[in-house]
């Protein structure tokens, strides 16, 4: 299932303006160690695709909102890779599930607010 097919089904979509840039360095680094030019590529096109507004399936929050920097200086007093802290704070923020796989979620936003991505396929197939 992709993010139109989610949006098709009335899911609002909510993500960090920084989860694209992370995504990008992770998927870069990963190419680049791999010397993969294929890789390379497909980390640039994704995160052009999302920053130019290649989906309308998602609504993107700026970490620069006052709630989620709030959240975010609270979380990275114990959570030190900065990217997670303003993406948790994000969800935390608007209230909002996180569908992840990073299982350090569920110590800032709870059990009842973390999905991972095959836990949510299911909830909608």
């Amino acid at each position: 299932m992709n993010l139109d097919q989610l949006s098709k089904r009335g899911v609002k979509i909510n993500i960090s303006d920084l989860s694209p840039l992370e995504c990008f360095l992770k998927a870069f680094s990963i190419a680049e160690k791999a010397k993969d030019e294929e890789g390379r590529e497909a980390a640039k096109l994704g995160l052009l695709a999302v920053t130019e507004g290649g989906s309308s399936s998602f609504n993107i929050v700026a970490y620069s909102d006052e709630k989620v920097i709030e959240e975010a200086s609270l979380i990275r007093r114990s959570h030190k890779d900065p990217f997670d802290c303003f993406i948790f704070a994000t969800a935390k923020a608007l209230g909002a599930a996180l569908v992840t796989e990073d299982t350090s979620a569920v110590n800032y936003l709870g059990h009842d607010h973390v999905l991972a991505w095959k836990s949510l396929k299911k909830l909608l197939s």
